[in-house]
C-alpha cells in the first residue's frame, strides 16, 4: 500500500473510532443527574422537569423549573428558570466513572465550584 493510501486508512480510522465514543456506555446523559446530590452547602435534587436546592445554613429550600438539558463531551448544562431567574443555567461535569461524584462548575460572573457526591 503507498504511504498514501497508508495515511487515509488511519486517518478513517481514527474517524472512524472518534465517532464511535458518542455511543460509548459511559457518554453523559442528563439522567446522571436525576437523584439526590449533597455537598457542604447544601443538596440538589433533579426529576426530569425541575430541581430542588436546599441550602445547609438555613434549610431554605428552592425549587426549579428545567427548560432544557445542553450534553457536551465533558459537561452537561442545565438551563433553568425560577420566581428571580428568567434564563439562568448551571454546568455540571467531573462525574465519576461510578456516578456517586459530580462537580458544579464555575459560570462567567457568577457561582463557585462546588464538589457534589451521591446521598
Amino acid at each position: 500500500m503507498p504511504v498514501g493510501r497508508r495515511t487515509l486508512f488511519a486517518v478513517i480510522a481514527i474517524a472512524i473510532a472518534a465517532a464511535g465514543t458518542s455511543t460509548r456506555a459511559d457518554a453523559l446523559k442528563t439522567t446522571m443527574l436525576y437523584g439526590k446530590w449533597c455537598s457542604d452547602i447544601g443538596t440538589l435534587e433533579f426529576t426530569a422537569d425541575s430541581f430542588t436546592v436546599t441550602l445547609a445554613a438555613d434549610q431554605k429550600r428552592g425549587v426549579y423549573k428545567i427548560r432544557n438539558y445542553e450534553i457536551r463531551a465533558a459537561d452537561i448544562t442545565v438551563h433553568w428558570t425560577g420566581t428571580t431567574h428568567a434564563n439562568a443555567m448551571t454546568r455540571y461535569g467531573g462525574f465519576s466513572a461510578d456516578g456517586s461524584r459530580m462537580v458544579q462548575l464555575p459560570v462567567p460572573g457568577s457561582q463557585a465550584r462546588v464538589e457534589f457526591h451521591r446521598c
